[in-house]
Parts: C-alpha cells; sequence; structure tokens
C-alpha cells in the first residue's frame, strides 16, 4: 500500500528514517527533501492509535424485549424496587466518525453503593455493542454488588413476562467494551 504525500512530492515507502506502518518496522533506501523529524511526525504520531485500558468494575445483563426504554425501566422500577431517572443520552462515536446517542437511565443506592444503569443498544440502526445485536437494553450495575444479590436480581428479571431473555454477560470478552465506560462521577 502507498500513500502520496503530494506536498512533497514523494511515497510513503520512500521515508529516511525507520517508520511504523501497520505495525511493522520499514526503514527505506534513500534519504528524501524533508528532515527526519518531520518524517517522525508524518510517519509515527499520523498513526497512532491510543488504546487506554478500561477497567470492568460492573456487571452486565442483557435484556430482549419489545417495550420502549421508559416502559423497561418502569417494569424495573416495580420487580426491584428502585428508582430509575432519565439522564443525559450516553454520547458515542463509532468507527465512522459519526457521534450517537443511547438512551440512559440511572439509580444510586446509596445504601449498598451501587449504582445502576439502563442503557439502549440501538441508535438509528447502529449499536452501542455491535457484537450483541439481539440485544435491546443493557442491565449495568456498578460497585460491590454480592452474587446472592445479584442472583435475586437475575431472578426478578427471569420472572418479569415483558421480557424475553435475559441473560449475564462477561464485559471482559466483549470488543466494545469501551462503549460502556460511564463517567458515574456526574450522577
Amino acid at each position: 500500500m502507498c500513500f502520496r504525500f503530494s506536498n512533497w512530492g514523494c511515497k510513503l515507502n520512500q521515508l529516511p528514517l525507520p517508520v511504523q506502518v501497520c505495525h511493522r518496522w520499514y526503514k527505506p533506501r534513500e534519504k528524501q527533501l524533508l528532515p527526519d523529524f518531520v518524517w517522525l511526525i508524518l510517519g509515527l504520531v499520523a498513526r497512532s492509535v491510543l488504546h487506554t485500558p478500561v477497567s470492568i468494575d460492573f456487571s452486565l445483563w442483557a435484556i430482549v424485549c419489545q417495550l420502549k426504554d421508559y416502559r423497561v425501566c418502569w417494569h424495573l422500577n416495580k420487580a426491584l424496587g428502585l428508582d430509575l431517572e432519565r439522564k443525559e443520552d450516553l454520547e458515542v462515536t463509532n468507527s465512522e466518525g459519526r457521534t450517537l446517542w443511547f438512551s440512559l437511565f440511572s439509580y444510586i443506592d446509596r445504601v449498598q453503593k451501587v449504582t445502576f444503569f439502563i442503557f439502549n443498544n440501538r441508535c438509528d440502526n447502529e449499536y452501542l455493542v455491535p457484537e450483541l445485536r439481539g440485544n435491546d437494553f443493557f442491565l449495568m450495575i456498578k460497585g460491590v454488588f454480592p452474587a446472592e444479590d445479584a442472583e435475586q436480581v437475575f431472578q426478578k428479571l427471569l420472572a418479569l413476562p415483558e421480557l424475553q431473555a435475559v441473560f449475564r454477560i462477561n464485559p471482559a470478552k466483549l470488543a466494545s467494551v469501551h462503549n460502556l465506560v460511564i463517567d458515574d462521577e456526574e450522577f
């Protein structure tokens, strides 16, 4: 693959110093017109992608149902004794650079120090978690949540006839787990 830099009249495969192209080091044969520091900037910085590790400090359940988001929250409020409130939509930029907004509801349990989040998986035929396209909503529980309480929540969700399916998701196995990062400092 060869890119042309028309301003300088040279090709990417003729760079004057070792440059990482597609995760391989490439050393060109001869020097060109520009100084080394310019090629360093063009060759390395322009192709650098910063991937920060995501801390997974939450439990995640997928919900499949045909209800609107406010109806799902109403049923969850009744079944789990929560008071989910609509928050500002979750803003996510997809791989094409398009900004998408997904509905977000939250409830903070100050006694157990746990935060519940419900968010939609669909927005304009795009998905928050593309590898789980069949799911309509996600229930995220952040904080220290005992396994017995998690099992009770799961059983109560399964008992709701309005929900077609509910199952646990291991967030560590999701490729798009970075879309699920919610800054709960603002809640």
